[in-house]
């Protein structure tokens, strides 16, 4: 054939070399390019910031904040420092003050005492500030129950003044600090003196708190949760407060900033310590020569900036101002009971397990978990997300709020994966998923406002449900009578124009000689497709296990379709949900985009080695004993659900 008939083989050079490597590199660059841009977003961008919210880069630390003749606070600096000092409350209508809190970052993260808040449906955050006490919803991101801290994030886009953490490793005997706290009207509390010593371990029953500091000062109730401060204006810790034995009063202690920044860095970008920052430049945060260069010629090329301005209250729905004082209501709680045991010893060197500063609980501790999920997928298809969730919430103490987004955005990664190799060998029925898309999105949207509205608490229990209904379906799949076999249906894409035309007319036959009854088929797609969304809105995992087996024994399809059917709806549903989570989360304030990303990024590729791990070690055992397994694992998650939250 010439070379210039037009069926002539193509001899364009492009063609005939090997490409495939070269489009993959370019890929590896171009998702590197993405990366990059989001590391810069999350780190450069956010270090480099004209204003500098920070306390201590307002007034120059609190240099002089204590009267030497009388050791108390100055009226000026105090004030200061107050407008990061919080009131925490319960947002019911009758609601009362639980604890005192402080802001540490300028995006309205507060840190305060877990016991406080850990049984509040509605928890609200009480500002102070120039047009005086605004309110804002807030919610539960994350608790660390071994030293009793919860970190809430105001439902706020609003800046706020905030405290930098303290460098509290080099803290010594003798440093001046000072104990803040609010009452119940919204007044002050600050006490000031001498740290007398650190790495102290408090027993209280059967729980025992560590590395605490302690001080000569006099403490009262309203300063649990409120923080300690040192003479640079920076958080050296937050204050606990118990009960003495034999109705002894009150003693306070301080959960020190090292510990606090090892168990919160994970979700929140603490600033270092530093000096008072020049106001224009970037701030020290380690990003080279370069980054500086560039805050020193904006602060020569830009007019200075003025300090911003209090939180407005004209900003979002979530805010009101509070006219008068705050509820009046029982006295704040506390730790301890009257004649708990208090027992202090010197912990000072017991680290824990760490890597200088940073604990390693939280990352490795998550690919740990992430390992799991993956293996116990291997016993139950789609079963191993309720296990992420369980322990991100007992175990790590993340928030539901927090935890949703991250599991969407895992399962749609993992799941996608999967999909495109059930799409490739026809086993998605997709005449069949289409119907039930419309459902899974609507019961996505309204699982996602009832889950918003729920406490954490209550959701708990009602994954502990799940977990007995995923335990109940394993166990009757073990012991239950064994359904009859049915061929998988295969829509593998046709080879030729004659294969088409040929497959077209067999549905086509089918369809015609089954035609369904719209309604029935109605209820059929509604009672499919809304349950999947719901769980996903809900409880942030996808009911692949639930579903798998409502296709297979309820709507008599194939397994092999009703697993490749179900794996679409998840994605679908996990597509939907991370859509309406980052929108409405970004939108609101309710939490900060890159720390789900950042969560998912490290689940994501160990839920995949557990999968890998899973299909070479645990394929060749016997499947009723793989359920069986499954459903003593879920047993236990509901068992720890229940009676362990």
């Amino acid at each position: 054939m010439h070379k210039d008939h037009p069926l002539a083989p193509n001899s364009i050079v492009f063609c005939e070399r090997r490409w495939k490597p070269v489009a993959v590199v370019f890929g590896l660059l171009i998702a590197f390019t993405f990366l990059w841009a989001f590391y810069i977003l999350t780190h450069y961008l956010e270090s480099y910031d004209l204003h500098d919210y920070s306390i201590n880069a307002v007034d120059g630390g609190m240099a002089g904040m204590v009267n030497v003749a009388t050791g108390m606070p100055g009226m000026g600096q105090q004030g200061l420092v107050a407008n990061a000092v919080v009131t925490v409350i319960d947002n019911a209508p009758q609601g009362r003050s639980l604890a005192s809190g402080a802001i540490v970052h300028a995006e309205g993260y507060i840190l305060t005492t877990a016991h406080s808040v850990q049984q509040v449906r509605d928890i609200a955050v009480v500002v102070f500030s120039s047009q005086g006490p605004l309110k804002y919803e807030a919610r539960l991101i994350k608790t660390h129950r071994q030293h009793d801290l919860a970190l809430l994030k105001m439902v706020t886009n609003d800046k706020f003044r905030y405290l930098k953490l303290a460098d509290t490793q080099q803290l010594r005997p003798g440093a001046r600090l000072t104990a803040f706290g609010k009452t119940l009207n919204g007044a002050i509390i600050a006490k000031s003196g001498p740290m007398a010593r650190r790495g102290l371990t408090l027993n209280l029953g059967n729980s025992q708190l560590t590395h605490l500091i302690e001080t000569d000062l006099p403490f009262t109730p309203a300063q649990g949760g409120g923080p300690m401060v040192n003479d640079k204006a920076e958080l050296v810790g937050i204050n606990i407060v118990v009960n003495q034995p034999n109705n002894g009063g009150v003693a306070g202690y301080t959960v020190p900033a090292h510990v606090i920044r090892s168990h919160f860095q994970d979700v929140v970008s603490f600033d270092p310590p530093s000096p008072k920052p020049v106001q224009g430049q970037a701030r020290s945060s380690g990003l080279g020569l370069a980054a500086a260069w560039w805050g020193s010629a904006h602060q020569q090329f830009s007019p200075a900036q003025p300090a911003p301005q209090a939180p407005s209250a004209a900003q979002g729905m979530s805010i009101a101002t509070v006219p008068g004082s705050l509820p009046q209501g029982p006295p704040i709680d506390h730790i301890g009971k009257a004649g708990d045991k208090v027992t202090l010893s010197d912990l000072e060197h017991d680290t824990g397990f760490s890597l200088g500063s940073f604990k390693l609980d939280a990352m490795f501790g998550l690919a740990i978990l992430g390992v799991l999920g993956g293996l116990l997928g291997s016993l139950m298809p789609m079963g191993g997300s309720i296990l992420v969730v369980t322990a991100m919430m007992l175990l790590f103490g993340y928030g539901l709020y927090l935890i949703r987004p991250v599991i969407y955005l895992t399962n749609l990664v993992t799941y996608g994966i999967q999909a495109r190799h059930l799409f490739n060998k026809g086993l998605v029925m997709r005449g069949r998923v289409l119907g039930l898309i419309p459902w899974i999105i609507f019961g996505v949207i309204l699982g996602f406002f009832i889950g918003h509205n729920l406490h954490d608490h209550l959701v708990g229990y009602l994954l502990g449900l799940y977990a007995l209904a995923m335990a109940a379906i394993a166990l009757y799949e073990v012991f239950g009578p064994r359904p009859a076999p049915l061929a998988p249906v295969v829509e593998a894409a046709p080879s030729n124009r004659d294969e088409e035309i040929s497959q077209f007319v067999e549905r086509v036959g089918l369809q015609a000689e089954r035609r369904p009854d719209p309604n029935k088929l109605l209820l059929e797609n509604i009672t499919m497709g809304t349950p999947v969304g719901l769980l996903t809105g809900i409880l942030g995992i996808g009911g692949g296990v639930t579903e798998a087996f409502y296709q297979r024994r309820l709507a008599g399809i194939a397994s092999a379709n009703a697993l490749a059917n179900t794996v679409v709806m998840v994605i679908v549903a996990s597509f939907t949900a991370a859509l309406v989570s980052f929108f409405y989360g970004s939108l609101v304030g309710a939490f900060a985009w890159q720390t789900p990303l950042t969560l998912a990024m490290v689940l994501i590729p160990a839920i995949f080695a557990g999968a890998l791990l899973g299909a070479k070690f645990l394929q060749n055992l016997d499947p009723r004993l793989k359920r069986s397994l499954f459903a003593l694992v879920m047993l236990f998650i509901a068992l720890a659900m229940f009676f362990n939250q």
